[in-house]
């Protein structure tokens, strides 16, 4: 730190340590002094309420909600993974069981068409990527 008339500042020179040693002596004497004679308030158990009282009223509060919210469409997510699961295992064994659609007979034009389409998919993926 350099003040505006050019000077440079020295914290730690010989008079500025004194200097803060006797504030510091004068506090604690007169802390010491107001103890002994009992001018000094007691000492009370409170909350002092500040600005952190939002946080840590309303933030808990908050946090609490979240987790109701989140436990409630878990149990939603859960349902609805199950039911898909279900519909989705049961599509597949309509598709692929022995009496499925895909187990049919299918002609030999519409299998080389289904492979024609495949490699036409993999040339653009390929292209693009």
């Amino acid at each position: 730190y350099q003040p505006a008339d050019g000077s440079v500042y020295h914290p730690y020179t010989g008079d500025h340590v004194v200097f803060q040693m006797q504030l510091l002596m004068a506090a604690m004497f007169a802390f010491t002094l107001l103890k002994r004679i009992g001018l000094y308030p007691p000492e009370r158990r409170a909350e002092i309420l500040d600005f952190d009282w939002t946080y840590r009223k309303i933030g808990k509060n908050l946090l609490i909600w979240c987790g109701r919210v989140w436990a409630h469409a878990d149990k939603k997510a859960a349902a609805y993974r199950t039911y898909m699961t279900s519909r989705m295992g049961q599509r597949l064994y309509n598709a692929f069981s022995p009496s499925g659609s895909l187990s049919e007979t299918i002609p030999g034009g519409i299998t080389a068409l289904m492979m024609a389409l495949l490699l036409c998919m993999i040339l653009l993926i390929s292209y693009w990527t």
